[in-house]
């Protein structure tokens, strides 16, 4: 049997049935390969050294910044205006899935549904935390637009106990349409059942006038976010959940019992560049406005068909070739780094995921190296 490398649903896991995370298994190896063309990174590469270092000292870092009278809850609430009662800061926001179901979810709760294709850990954490996850799928429609499937939905909205779901959808790029969103809130509400939303990409249109996190939609909605992928800091570990004060208080608690406090070092870093978040923003745009031409001109050359997604810093091709062996062989020649669809959705075998993250020189140059792996795609 052939290796499994994508998300896999089911009944809760223990023990020597815990799902392998093959994924990133994949990654970490690929990335000690140290290829030097990497389009893999669907994080913002941004510099922040220089406000870092601005810090001060080691002894900085051995005091925490709640001790000085520091409520991290602010930072989150004056940047949305919202009350800080709402808001759980977390180690990221793998943390904060595993904390805003355990808290939003009924106490008796057994089943809950997950959005595919996904990022491994969104359906993942469910399971570990004793609950069955059931999928139902956001599907491209002849218009290129990536649609809920509303009829699964509406068959298993009944059954389950909660939906999680990612707005700006892992790795097509593409934010859930207005009006599948309005009616997937709409249809949790009357069912009586919390709606978890993973945002960690959705800063990347905060500027735009489709900026609308899903705690702005109702009392059961969730919303879950980081500094990790449109903020450029991803090993820094610093997220956040936005909920009704109800489920935010027990969110809080259970974060106190797995982890006490938010690391230092993560607190430190993340109250030094909070003031200057928007500049991440800024290169977004930047980033989007000189490098998506020239993907796209490429993308025509090999006549590969593409739609940009409307934000964000990365997006999935249909390359027509296995998409793994293609980066695991010719990729690995060339010296480029994509990530393969498969990690994503059984489905997704013949897509690779390319990100536009880093500055657009450097981008530039990896896009010559691309053209050579599409130009070998018969070799697959």
């Amino acid at each position: 049997m052939d290796e499994v490398w994508w998300p896999l649903n089911g009944p809760a896991t223990y023990g020597e049935d815990i799902p392998l995370f093959s994924h990133m298994d994949w990654y970490i190896s690929s990335l000690k390969e140290n290829r030097p063309h990497d389009l893999s990174h669907s994080g913002l590469q941004y510099d922040w050294s220089q406000i870092i270092d601005e810090i001060g000292g080691l002894s900085d870092l051995l005091v925490h910044p709640e001790f000085d009278g520091v409520d991290l809850r602010e930072l989150v609430a004056e940047r949305e205006n919202i009350d800080p009662t709402r808001v759980v800061v977390t180690q990221g926001v793998t943390d904060a899935i595993h904390l805003a179901l355990s808290a939003a979810l009924p106490k008796d709760a057994k089943k809950v549904a997950v959005e595919v294709p996904a990022y491994a850990p969104v359906c993942h954490s469910a399971r570990l935390i004793g609950l069955e996850t059931v999928e139902f799928e956001r599907i491209i429609d002849g218009n290129g637009a990536w649609r809920l499937d509303r009829d699964r939905l509406s068959e298993i909205i009944p059954e389950v106990d909660g939906i999680i779901f990612t707005p700006i959808l892992n790795p097509t790029g593409f934010r859930i349409l207005t009006d599948d969103l309005e009616w997937l809130v709409e249809a949790t509400r009357m069912e009586g059942i919390p709606l978890l939303a993973d945002e960690v990409y959705d800063d990347s249109m905060r500027e735009s006038e489709d900026y609308s996190p899903l705690y702005l939609h109702g009392e059961h909605c969730v919303s879950m976010n980081s500094l990790t992928k449109v903020y450029g800091l991803g090993a820094l570990r610093f997220g956040w959940i936005i909920a009704n004060k109800e489920v935010a208080a027990r969110a809080h608690t259970a974060f106190q019992t797995m982890n006490g406090m938010v690391a230092i070092p993560s607190a430190r870093i993340a109250m030094a560049v909070w003031p200057h978040l928007d500049d991440t923003l800024e290169a977004i745009n930047s980033r989007r406005k000189q490098s998506l031409p020239l993907l796209e001109e490429l993308l025509q050359k090999h006549g590969i068909e593409w739609q940009a997604p409307p934000y964000g810093l990365f997006g999935a091709i249909n390359v027509g070739c296995d998409g793994k062996r293609l980066i695991d062989g010719i990729g690995k020649e060339e010296g480029l780094l994509a990530v393969p669809g498969c990690m994503f959705h059984k489905d997704l075998n013949n897509w690779i995921r390319i990100a536009w993250s880093s500055d657009s020189r450097t981008f530039a140059k990896d896009l010559l190296v691309l053209d050579k792996v599409l130009s070998r795609r018969n070799e697959v």
